[in-house]
């Protein structure tokens, strides 16, 4: 609404009609523009883990929870690894939150 107000704020500011029809086809091509979606790249999750956390599961058994630190480290790699710990459900180190260290931006 805001926006519907400042452009009919520029609009009657113009002299012209011509000139008034020019910005606000301006103002809703620009506003089409910038409502364009374009679809984002999803990540498939398997249904099923790695053989890695098969063995890992087997091999832990009843015994201790254990702390698993995944390699590579990187951005892109830990919300896949937060999803992989859901089939072992032991603790990670790698973690996923806003904060990423700077040797993860140098790669």
């Amino acid at each position: 609404m805001l926006a519907g107000y400042g452009a009919a704020r520029l609009a009657e500011r113009l002299p012209s009609a011509r000139s008034r029809r020019a910005v606000l086809t301006a103002i809703g091509m620009l506003m089409l523009i910038e409502y364009a979606s374009t679809p984002l790249p999803l990540w498939a999750a398997p249904r099923h883990p790695p053989e890695a956390y098969a063995d890992l599961v087997r091999d832990a058994g009843d015994g201790p929870t254990s702390v698993i630190f995944e390699f590579p480290t990187g951005a892109m790699e830990d919300p896949e690894y937060l999803y992989y710990s859901t089939f072992h459900w032991q603790y990670l180190v790698n973690g996923y939150s806003g904060f990423f260290p700077p040797s993860y931006r140098r790669s």
